[in-house]
């Protein structure tokens, strides 16, 4: 079963909330292809940096299924807790 863009967000923002946590920044991106080390793009993913910095952010969540490596090279590159919906 696929979604949409907006029912897959509404979904995740109703996920973030239950745990707890407050949104302070969304960015979406559509791919080609993963990128296999950070599975977005590097323009998203400086852009990622960027909004971390913008909000004082403590933890990043994606919409996806990251492998460990892509999860911890992100994690090391952002300085920052990342939270998957891979469930």
């Amino acid at each position: 079963v696929y979604f949409t863009l907006e029912e897959s967000l509404t979904e995740m923002r109703e996920l973030v909330k239950t745990a707890g946590l407050e949104i302070l920044a969304e960015m979406t991106q559509r791919l080609h292809e993963v990128n296999p080390k950070t599975y977005i793009g590097s323009g998203k993913l400086k852009e990622a940096e960027d909004l971390l910095k913008e909000h004082d952010c403590c933890t990043v969540v994606f919409d996806a299924e990251l492998t460990p490596g892509q999860q911890k090279h992100l994690e090391n590159r952002l300085n920052k807790k990342l939270l998957q919906n891979d469930f």
